[in-house]
């Protein structure tokens, strides 16, 4: 008996990762829905998955759910984007829309909003002058 549980905890959760790798990025509720689990029990796995550092977590939530992704999912996140909060919105389209933007620039709301996004806004220091930078742009460019 003790063997099946096994054998059905790891298959519920590669029936997870398999949805994710598939689907992309997605939230608890959506996953319950496809193993046709119960939230609570999907979030175990889900935190189990995490713990494994199989997948990661976002910052952000959809309604009280943060969105899971395969790593290497990242730049699927910006499907979620229409979650955000009006003024976090309005931050992370300038923000993709011009790439790179300097902190000291920006309006105070937008300010605090680059601070909040941290899924697709990173900040960068150069000469002691802080910029957000987009989520696909690296480093060095």
């Amino acid at each position: 008996m003790g063997e099946y549980r096994l054998n059905n905890l790891d298959q519920s959760k590669s029936r997870i990762l398999g949805y994710i790798k598939l689907n992309g990025p997605s939230i608890t509720m959506k996953l319950s829905n496809y193993l046709k689990l119960d939230s609570l029990l999907t979030s175990a796995f889900l935190s189990e998955l995490l713990g494994e550092q199989q997948i990661k977590m976002s910052n952000m939530k959809v309604g009280n759910s943060p969105v899971y992704y395969i790593p290497g999912q990242e730049n699927q996140l910006d499907k979620f984007a229409n979650f955000l909060g009006s003024k976090q919105k309005e931050s992370f389209n300038l923000l993709k829309e011009r790439k790179v933007l300097k902190d000291e620039d920006q309006l105070p709301a937008t300010r605090v909003a680059l601070r909040s996004i941290k899924d697709f806004a990173f900040p960068i220091e150069h000469n002691e002058i802080l910029f957000w930078r987009h989520f696909s742009i690296n480093d060095s460019e």
